[in-house]
């Protein structure tokens, strides 16, 4: 069957479809085979040079299977070492994606407070579902000790935790983590009561389970109203030709330097 986006690019319409055709296209994405988390997290643990002063490692958001290009450049320039990618499903069927994301790296913390030496800087950085992720499991104390630094690029406000206060979560994270979020994303802003039902709504559309996902909808929109007008507003950027805000933009270079200590960003 042709994709949305394939068939969006075959007729005279604008880069505004042909952007959001893709979009829809990636909801749909299945689950990759995968070895298990454990196993994952020991060929990750593997590939990292234990004896480097730095090591960064690349949790990517959703439909991202590698370390992107931009983030290559900005460590770089930084003067920073290449990213470590943590490969975990990273699709929208957010009740399995998420869970899996989360057991890979904490199987994978747990091989660093084992590996890692004296001195040595441990720096997580993750976009969007693979900020969640992170933000998710540096709850657990034991785990997050190891961790020196982590920014949390374009935050979704559904996570769990927070660096600010949050209306959508109830755990903080220490200073050690920053957030960089831009203002006019839809995705990081708060969403109250309703963060749990807007997941389930996610899942159950990237399932094509249209029926449970129209009922949430409906339920969330007499609940939350606000929530509906904010979704709308945040794709008037595809009819203005303008870049998608949750990409978070020069963010990303904030970031990055960041982490490695070369300014004091603030956070979100």
């Amino acid at each position: 069957m042709a994709s949305v986006a394939r068939i969006a690019a075959a007729a005279p319409a604008p880069s505004a479809l042909q952007d959001f055709a893709r979009d829809i296209d990636a909801l749909f994405v299945p689950p990759r085979p995968l070895p298990t988390p454990e196993e994952r997290a020991r060929a990750v643990a593997d590939t990292i040079d234990w004896s480097a002063p730095v090591v960064v490692l690349w949790v990517p958001g959703t439909s991202g299977f590698d370390v992107p290009t931009r983030v290559r450049e900005l460590l770089r320039r930084a003067g920073g070492p290449a990213a470590v990618l943590m490969p975990y499903q990273a699709t929208w069927r957010l009740r399995e994606s998420v869970p899996d994301g989360e057991a890979t790296l904490r199987a994978l913390l747990e091989l660093v407070l084992t590996r890692k030496r004296p001195g040595q800087m441990f720096l997580l950085l993750g976009e969007s579902q693979g900020a969640w992720i992170i933000s998710s499991v540096l709850r657990d104390p034991r785990l997050a000790k190891v961790v020196d630094r982590a920014s949390l690029v374009a935050h979704p406000a559904m996570a769990p935790a927070h660096v600010h206060p949050s209306t959508s979560a109830k755990d903080r994270l220490d200073s050690r983590v920053r957030e960089f979020n831009s203002t006019t994303d839809v995705v990081t802003k708060e969403v109250g009561p309703s963060a749990e039902a807007a997941i389930d709504i996610v899942d159950s559309f990237a399932r094509l389970e249209v029926g449970r996902a129209l009922r949430r909808t409906m339920g969330v929109l007499f609940t939350n109203p606000g929530l509906l007008q904010a979704l709308v507003a945040s794709q008037l950027f595809r009819m203005r030709g303008e870049a998608n805000p949750h990409e978070a933009g020069d963010h990303m270079a904030h970031a990055v330097e960041w982490i490695l200590g070369r300014t004091r960003a603030a956070a979100r």
